[in-house]
């Protein structure tokens, strides 16, 4: 072992080991080549018969060539001056280096490649639910991998093999991952990983195998479908009995059946699962199992939205009942859109939707509703789609907790319809908290005398929703719904003007004509449009543009490839 120390441009100096008096110097072997005039025949010679002194790097000690040596190879006798020149050599080659690597590739190319590499990472969700549903992994692996597999199914069709292509993706990819292929080989390692995702493909390469979570033994599948079966019928079922049927059961199929024990765990998880629970003891309970949330107001006007539909405590013709639809902001309780129509349909609320940003011109952050078939047609598809990219939030949920202020507050209406002749609600001859009214007051009201007309009814439904947003609420502090959504801003909204809103709900599409007409679908009304004769023999079977705002009023049409306006069209 030798005593050195590191010197500016790689020299060594020390003392070899057990000689302090011997001083060393140690120069880089392809430094002492070339500063000499040695070829390459004898530089092989002086290696191979290690005439001079060497370290275990392969570096020459300058001081045991001596003078006749010097002269020989062409090597200065000035050991100085050997210093300056090996420094002048080292400076020459960091320069060639960094002027290599400046050269290496362009820098807006790789703020290109850096860019689409980010866009494609937004597609991470569907991969993240892809890996969840395959691999028992723990969130945030889950994730991780779900990033750079959405980054390497852009990588993968979009790599060239041009020159510097390497050093500008890899340069990309580690501003996105930097602590994914680090290091001095971190090039390699990216070009590896690139060849293995080729060969392998891009899952089995991102997945890492040793980050999955064992989990216990498969359970088959028919012996699960019977237990199941067994827990949801009407009758009790202890686990004693179902385990003998199983076991019964699994003969019949030649299949072994689980242990006891096993059918004991299964049950207890079926307890656990709210939709079995449901299926067992009905929807009512089902609700009492259902977390409760308590849900603060937001801090700003329009930041959330609750929608729900709220029956009218009234008849109409011929025994009709008709549905109030609201749509509530959760800051300051105010109803900001309200429709009514004779049930809840996809209309109804698509139209309540859109009354919404239009009187409010903006589209809330999020909305909350119940399960409906709404959710299931084609223009709530479409809505969600195009509002989820702003940024809107759709919560879906069977939890009426979850939208409890569109549930709680319609008490506040009910007490407002009461004071109108045929009120059919709450309290009216007695004060308990589940009170109907008498036998004689529904005789009475069901009389086709005390029928209302319908703009009656939308007339009491416009006048209870105009008075509560204007009465002061205990618990907004004593101030009314239109008082505190006034005294707020709408900073976690979406801003939607007359354009924008059109182009949401009423977006320009292309119709096929057959037969004469177009037919357009909302929920389950279809609006049929008949064309005149001059333009059925040019356009029957062909398509054109239509746009609307109101379908019950008519369609404008245009050519679907000259966009040559053709006119309005009537229902």
């Amino acid at each position: 072992m030798e005593s050195i120390e590191k010197q500016p441009m790689g020299i060594l100096v020390g003392s070899a080991a057990g000689k302090p008096k011997q001083r060393v110097l140690w120069v880089d072997y392809n430094y002492f080549c070339r500063l000499s005039t040695i070829s390459d025949y004898n530089k092989r010679q002086l290696k191979a018969r290690r005439r001079f002194q060497f370290n275990r790097n392969g570096d020459i000690n300058l001081l045991s060539v001596n003078n006749q040596d010097r002269a020989k190879y062409g090597i200065s006798p000035d050991n100085e001056m050997i210093i300056t020149k090996i420094e002048i050599l080292k400076n020459q080659d960091a320069a060639v280096r960094l002027e290599r690597e400046n050269e290496s590739f362009d820098v807006e190319m790789v703020d290109r490649v850096h860019d689409q590499m980010f866009i494609a990472l937004n597609e991470f969700p569907v991969y993240r639910n892809r890996i969840n549903e395959a691999y028992n992994l723990p969130s945030e692996r889950c994730t991780l991998f779900a990033r750079r597999w959405a980054v390497w199914a852009w990588v993968l069709p979009n790599y060239g093999h041009f020159k510097y292509c390497l050093e500008i993706y890899h340069n990309a990819y580690s501003r996105i991952f930097p602590e994914h292929f680090a290091g001095e080989n971190g090039k390699i390692s990216f070009k590896n990983f690139f060849n293995s995702c080729e060969a392998n493909g891009i899952e089995n390469t991102i997945i890492d195998k040793r980050a999955v979570v064992k989990t216990q033994k498969r359970r088959p599948a028919f012996q699960m479908a019977f237990l199941e079966t067994l827990y949801v019928q009407d009758r009790k079922i202890i686990v004693a009995d179902g385990y003998r049927k199983l076991v019964k059961a699994c003969a019949e199929k030649d299949e072994k059946p689980m242990s006891e024990a096993n059918v004991k765990i299964v049950f207890r998880e079926f307890k656990n699962n709210a939709e079995l629970f449901g299926k067992r003891y009905g929807e009512g309970a089902l609700q009492k199992q259902m977390p409760y949330l308590s849900l603060l107001p937001t801090e700003h006007r329009n930041t959330q939205w609750q929608i729900d539909g709220w029956t009218l405590p009234f008849w109409g013709d011929k025994f009709q009942r008709y549905t109030l639809y609201i749509i509530r902001d959760n800051h300051s309780r105010k109803i900001v859109a309200a429709n009514v129509a004779v049930s809840e349909n996809s209309t109804l609320i698509a139209e309540t939707l859109e009354d919404a940003v239009r009187n409010t011109g903006v589209f809330c952050g999020e909305l909350v509703a119940d399960k409906h078939s709404f959710h299931r047609t084609e223009i709530a598809a479409r809505l969600r789609l195009e509002t989820e990219k702003m940024g809107v939030v759709w919560t879906v949920t069977m939890n009426a907790q979850r939208n409890q202020l569109a549930e709680r507050y319609n008490q506040y209406l009910d007490a407002i319809c009461k004071d109108f002749d045929g009120y059919l609600g709450k309290n009216i001859t007695a004060t308990g908290k589940d009170a109907r009214p008498s036998p004689e007051t529904l005789t009475e009201t069901a009389k086709p005398r005390n029928w209302k007309e319908v703009d009656e009814i939308k007339a009491i439904a416009a006048y209870a929703v105009i008075e509560f947003n204007r009465t002061p609420l205990k618990p907004l502090s004593g101030l009314s719904p239109n008082e505190k959504y006034d005294a707020s801003e709408s900073k976690r909204a979406f801003m939607m003007d007359e354009a924008e809103r059109v182009n949401l709900f009423r977006p320009v599409q292309e119709y096929k004509v057959n037969r004469g007409q177009i037919t357009i679908k909302v929920g389950m009304v279809k609006h049929e449009f008949q064309l005149p004769a001059e333009l059925i023999t040019r356009y029957n079977n062909q398509l054109v543009t239509v746009a609307y705002e109101d379908l019950t009023q008519g369609i404008y049409i245009s050519d679907f490839k000259t966009k040559d306006e053709l006119g309005f069209v009537a229902p």
